[in-house]
């Protein structure tokens, strides 16, 4: 038997002393269903994030995979930008991943349309759909309902889950001021605990509002207060950027996608997709798009490859080909979650020169017998009229 190193002696030492601690803190504070408090996490592999799509694959991207499982995201954005239909696909999506987990739809706004939301693909038949009197009742409402196992709780909006002091006190009464984000504060800080025990997960919609006189900085925030923005995991504003029109119609609405918080991958990606009226997202378009910014489909003059084979003449075409064979598609799909990011090309320059820069930049003021290098081609002098990028 081999000897144990110093320093492997002292790293049980130190595994040992902390599941000793462990284990105490779990038997004297875990109560009668000896929930656990304290995990070790040497004991066992890191549990990955668990993700459901969004139903478009170009926010998939952004976000890192899609919605996170069991966190609390916020969607903002001016009216009419895709707040609701992302609520109605995100239903769909996680209904098609959990087809036993129960769903409610907090609807303070009044606006849940059920013909639009079967269309998208929600199964209606299974989400509680709950119109809150006041917000106060509300949280309360979503603590039970994540405690009796509820995995997905949607609100649309904050905006309009006023607390009960605005519902039945009087406009113009001064206890008003600031009562939503004490509310939110409050409810956000039980709703994010029990939530976390559990695995609900929570997608909030928000409105935004103008900053009087704002001339500088940012011209607009979110109703609620800030609490919301802590608690998030994750944080999307959404802004329309046009439309698409068929003749004279206007079929959809050209959206982006802006991640401006992400605990779970890299923050401020974007995405832009349509959303046709009545219809929603096309995932099948949002796939095909990505894989041609991604370069899994190439093109070269009107024709289109994948795997090394042309599969098509024009984009009709390529996308006929994907619709009639769904293995295809499905590569397809795989290949694109599964393909890392392309970076755009940084304006920085390389850290050597902006070392060298700096280097040069400590030689001003220095006599001349003690600078390094050759003061000839002028470099500390030339240095003042230029910017170093950190």
């Amino acid at each position: 038997m081999s000897k144990m190193s110093p320093e492997a002696a002292a790293r049980a030492a130190r595994i040992a002393q902390l599941k000793k601690v462990s284990d105490s803190i779990h038997k004297e504070f875990g109560g009668k269903e000896q929930e656990k408090l304290v995990s070790f996490l040497g004991d066992d592999e890191p549990i990955p994030l668990q993700r459901f799509t969004s139903g478009c694959m170009p926010l998939d991207l952004a976000l890192g995979g899609g919605w996170p499982e069991g966190r609390i995201t916020e969607l903002f954005g001016s009216e009419s930008s895709g707040k609701t239909s992302l609520l109605y696909h995100a239903i769909a999506a996680y209904q098609k991943k959990y087809p036993d987990k129960n769903i409610v739809w907090v609807d303070s706004e009044y606006s849940y349309d059920p013909i639009y939301a079967e269309a998208i693909g929600v199964d209606t038949d299974f989400i509680l759909k709950y119109d809150p009197r006041d917000g106060n009742e509300g949280f309360e409402v979503m603590k039970k309902l994540a405690q009796e196992g509820f995995g997905l709780i949607l609100v649309d909006s904050v905006a309009a889950l006023g607390s009960k002091e605005e519902m039945e006190g009087s406009m113009l009464d001064s206890q008003r001021m600031a009562s939503q984000a004490r509310m939110m504060s409050a409810g956000l800080k039980v709703l994010n605990n029990i939530m976390a025990r559990n695995g609900a997960t929570i997608i909030f919609t928000n409105q935004m509002r103008d900053k009087p006189g704002v001339m500088y900085g940012e011209p607009t925030t979110t109703s609620g207060g800030r609490a919301l923005k802590f608690y998030t995991s994750i944080r999307v504003e959404l802004k329309t950027i046009g439309t698409e029109s068929v003749g004279d119609e206007k079929v959809a609405s050209k959206v982006r996608a802006i991640v401006k918080k992400n605990k779970t991958a890299a923050p401020w990606r974007q995405a832009e997709f349509a959303i046709t009226y009545g219809v929603g997202i096309d995932m099948f378009i949002g796939v095909f798009t990505s894989a041609l910014e991604l370069g899994i489909i190439t093109q070269q003059g009107s024709w289109y490859s994948f795997e090394g084979n042309r599969i098509g003449n024009g984009k009709l075409a390529t996308m006929e080909f994907f619709k009639n064979d769904q293995e295809a598609y499905k590569r397809l799909e795989e290949m694109v979650r599964n393909a890392p990011k392309p970076t755009k090309s940084s304006k920085k320059p390389p850290a050597s020169a902006v070392q060298a820069k700096m280097d040069r930049l400590a030689q001003v003021g220095k006599p001349a017998e003690q600078r390094g290098g050759n003061d000839a081609d002028g470099a500390a002098g030339d240095f003042s009229a230029e910017t170093v990028e950190e």
